[in-house]
Formats: C-alpha cells, structure tokens, sequence
C-alpha cells in the first residue's frame, strides 16, 4: 500500500476549516511530489474567499486555487506541484462518492492539470453531546488500472523548519 505523508499543520488546516463550515462540505488543494512510491503533502490551503458551500457539495474558489498553484510553484521553483485535493464529508463516511469518483477520473484525465494520480483526502466531522468534532480522515489515490480510488495509508509528520541565519 502506498504512504500519504501528511504534514501536522496541513491536518490542522484540514480540520480547522471542516470544523468551521460543519454542516457544509469544504475543502482545497494539496501540494506536494512523489518519491518511490511515497506520496508527500507538503501543503494544505482552504477552499477560498468565494467557494460555495452546500451539505454534500462544494464549489471552490477557483481563482483563488489558481492563485495557489501559481503561489507554491513559482516559490519552489516547480518541486512542489498540485497533486489533488481534499474536502469534507459532514456527518458522512470517509469513502468517495460517485460524484468524488468522476472528480478524481476527470482530474487524472485533463491533461492540462498534469496530475494523472490525483490524491483525495476525505475528512468527516461527527455530532457528539460536545458538539461537532473531527471524525475520520482517509487518503484515497485515483489507479488508471482499476479507474477507482484506492486507499492509502495516512502517515502524519512535522515538518523540518531551516532558520537561515543572514551574515
């Protein structure tokens, strides 16, 4: 089974803004690379000032997504890149949805998107006596084999900070 490294602050985020819109799903872009198999977050953004938000679908800010993409490859000189999204499901389950399904096919299919194994990390919120909390998160990864989201292994990590020191 392939890993999904998921950097702590990117949970955060994800969490954050799943909490925030509760009874509406929400959700961003993730970006990140590659590497043996190993797929690796490195960042996590909201959906957008202008997303609209309904109980089982959401539409995101697409300028502001594209402003995204445009933010992280220019200031990582093209390392990082788009390697697809993630969105709620409140009060739901953390499998994809038909709808989720045909998302991730037609991500894989654009080839102006470049990104023929998009990832989709689903986050759910439950109701208890305490109010809305997190509930579960899962990574799935569209397979061209099998046209279907497989699942993968969520591995959370801190992220390394350098503090560059200027003489």
């Amino acid at each position: 089974m392939t890993d999904l490294w998921l950097p702590e602050d990117a949970q955060l985020l994800i969490r954050s803004e799943t909490l925030d819109k509760h009874f509406a799903e929400t959700g961003g872009p993730l970006f990140g690379y590659e590497r043996d198999e190993q797929v690796v977050v490195t960042r996590a953004f909201g959906p957008g000032p202008r997303a609209r938000h309904r109980p089982w679908i959401f539409d995101p800010d697409r300028a502001a997504v594209q402003g995204a993409i445009d933010a992280v490859t220019a200031e990582s000189a093209g390392a990082e890149r788009y390697i697809g999204s993630w969105h709620s499901h409140p009060f739901g389950i953390a499998r994809p949805s038909r709808l989720d399904r045909r998302t991730a096919r037609r991500i894989a299919n654009d080839a102006e998107v470049g990104c023929p194994r998009p990832i989709m990390l689903i986050q759910t919120t439950v109701l208890r006596l305490s109010g809305v909390r997190p509930g579960n998160l899962r990574a799935y990864r569209w397979d061209a084999v099998d046209r279907g989201l497989r699942l993968l292994q969520i591995i959370t990590y801190a992220p390394c900070v350098s503090n560059r020191v200027s003489s």
